[in-house]
C-alpha cells in the first residue's frame, strides 16, 4: 500500500509540474501557439488569425515554377 501512495503522490506531482511549465510558458509568450482568443482581445490587439495567411502559393513544400 505504502508504494502504491507513493506512486500516486509520483503521479500527481508531475502532473503538477507539468501544468507550471505549461502554465509558465504560456505566460510568458514562449510559444507561437500561446495566444488569447480574439473575444479577449482588446480593440488595439491584433489576433494571430489576422496576420497567418495562406492565400499566396509560397513555401517549400511546392514545386519550382509551378502555378496552379
Amino acid at each position: 500500500m505504502k508504494n502504491f501512495k507513493n506512486r500516486l503522490f509520483f503521479i500527481f506531482f508531475l502532473i503538477f509540474v507539468f501544468e507550471v511549465i505549461s502554465y509558465s510558458f504560456y505566460k510568458f509568450n514562449l510559444l507561437e501557439i500561446s495566444h488569447k482568443p480574439t473575444f479577449y482581445l482588446s480593440k488595439n490587439e491584433v489576433s494571430n488569425d489576422e496576420w497567418w495567411t495562406e492565400e499566396n502559393i509560397w513555401g517549400a513544400w511546392h514545386n519550382n515554377n509551378r502555378k496552379n
